[in-house]
């Protein structure tokens, strides 16, 4: 069988990896705004969304975080499963 040529596909964007990374660090601030790039990069993507939500939440930033998790509740992608969904629900006060 011949070898596959090029760099492998990637698993998870490079923002949104370290902004998971950052947060697990306690640097939230900071983990906000890659999570933010990451977002600039593949609009909509749950799991960015998701984790922007996390990293605002823990930064004080209410306002982004509540924002972030309504529309991961929006999206209702295939990718998020049900308990993420359910943890946005929480973070913005909805049944």
């Amino acid at each position: 069988m011949p070898a596959e040529f090029g760099p492998p596909a990637d698993v998870k964007p490079a923002h949104e990896l370290l902004g998971e990374m950052l947060l697990e660090a306690g640097r939230a601030g900071e983990a906000q705004r890659e999570f933010a790039r990451a977002l600039e990069l593949a609009p909509k993507r749950a799991l960015s969304l998701l984790g922007l939500g996390r990293a605002a939440a823990a930064a004080g930033d209410r306002a982004t975080a509540a924002q972030a998790y309504r529309a991961v509740r929006r999206s209702g992608t295939a990718p998020t499963p049900a308990s993420r969904l359910a943890e946005a629900s929480r973070s913005v006060g909805a049944p």
